[in-house]
């Protein structure tokens, strides 16, 4: 997604603005002039389009990223960085995606230096390099980037570019089961649930699962109802263990399928 100008909304409010079509005068004459600020709120209403009440020009908005960009404006890097992996607005290019990929990180923007990461992970437009992308999303988890500090934690934990440390690991997934990130409440109640990294406690892993498992992921909601069926971290409850299995299977995962098939038939025969 595009990094949005703190100063995006109040242009696209502008009444002159949304009878034109066009974006302000006074605003485009100011980008001209060289106002970073103004390239990049003009580049994003070319970008977003209709959304503003503007003719969607992707051309216009990668020009004056572009124009940002030179100028070192981290947002503008960053979005000109979509454009070129894209193909909106320019000749599609990983390499120039990656080069202003790796100055946006540079310049301290935490999505940026997470997508770089990703990319130097996967070997997507660059050499692989786990350990530079270890750097750069432990830049990223550091500025409070619940994704990045989630791939750390995955990192930490395989010792991929880093050495392994499941005590890191369950540190970081924390910071990001606690910002609201589905995968890593997940993963965090995996830790409690098997000690990889904590002091194993069922309660905890239950009380994760359940935070997931109401976010719609679907092996937290498995695992939900087997800690229900079982007792594991909490009062034992059938009904409720078969409430989180059925949410579980109606996502048609498979073992939240065959556990609902095999109590069935454990009824059936009992």
């Amino acid at each position: 997604d595009a990094a949005a100008p703190e100063a995006q909304a109040a242009e696209a409010e502008s009444p002159g603005a949304q009878a034109s079509g066009e974006p302000p005068a006074e605003l485009v004459k100011m980008a001209e002039n060289g106002d970073v600020e103004s390239q990049m709120t003009l580049a994003f209403l070319y970008d977003a389009g209709e959304s503003f009440g503007f003719k969607r020009d992707l051309e216009k908005a990668a020009k004056w990223y572009r124009k940002a960009a030179d100028q070192g404006h981290p947002e503008a890097q960053y979005n000109l960085a979509n454009c070129y992996d894209t193909g909106e607005g320019v000749k599609k290019s990983r390499s120039e995606a990656i080069k202003w990929l790796r100055r946006s990180a540079e310049a301290g923007l935490p999505q940026a230096q997470r997508s770089l990461a990703m990319s130097l992970l996967n070997g997507d437009g660059v050499k692989k390099e786990p350990a530079e992308a270890a750097q750069w999303l432990e830049k990223a988890a550091e500025q409070g980037d619940i994704e990045a500090q989630n791939y750390l934690a995955y990192c930490l934990r395989d010792g991929v570019g880093v050495e392994r440390d499941l005590v890191k690991a369950a540190q970081w997934l924390e910071k990001a089961a606690e910002g609201g990130l589905v995968q890593a409440q997940y993963n965090l109640a995996v830790a409690y649930d098997s000690g990889h990294g904590v002091q194993q406690d069922q309660a905890k892993a239950a009380q994760w699962y359940k935070k997931a498992a109401e976010r719609g992921l679907a092996e937290a909601q498995f695992n939900l109802g087997i800690c229900y069926l079982h007792g594991l971290g909490l009062p034992a409850s059938g009904d409720s263990a078969v409430e989180w299995l059925q949410k579980a299977a109606a996502q048609d995962y498979q073992p939240a399928i065959k556990a609902l098939s095999d109590l069935s038939a454990e009824l059936a025969g009992g």
